[in-house]
């Protein structure tokens, strides 16, 4: 494990959120490479899945720049139209905090 994720899991509250498994991090990637197409702002750009709410299909994955993305998956199983999958990017770690 990254060293910046032990320090995001110090922040995640079981509640709302809870930290991925090896199985569901796999399942997202795949999830999240079906679904994004070129017309997509994070298409190309390597993420690393922390978190999943458990009252939606929201995700958070850490970008290369230490910013992190709230991902909202549709799970449709292929490739989406423009605007999906939803996503908000937030300046840091610690901006997601607000989160939990």
């Amino acid at each position: 494990m990254l060293k910046v994720e032990s320090d995001f899991i110090n922040y995640v509250d079981g509640d709302y959120w809870d930290v991925m498994t090896d199985a569901e991090k796999c399942n997202f990637m795949r999830e999240l490479t079906r679904e994004l197409q070129d017309h997509h702002p994070l298409w190309g750009i390597d993420v690393l899945p922390l978190t999943k709410c458990n009252s939606s299909d929201d995700y958070m994955a850490l970008l290369p720049n230490n910013q992190v993305a709230i991902i909202h998956l549709t799970w449709s199983r292929r490739p989406e139209l423009p605007g999906c999958p939803s996503f908000e990017i937030l300046p840091s770690i610690e901006a997601s905090r607000s989160y939990f």
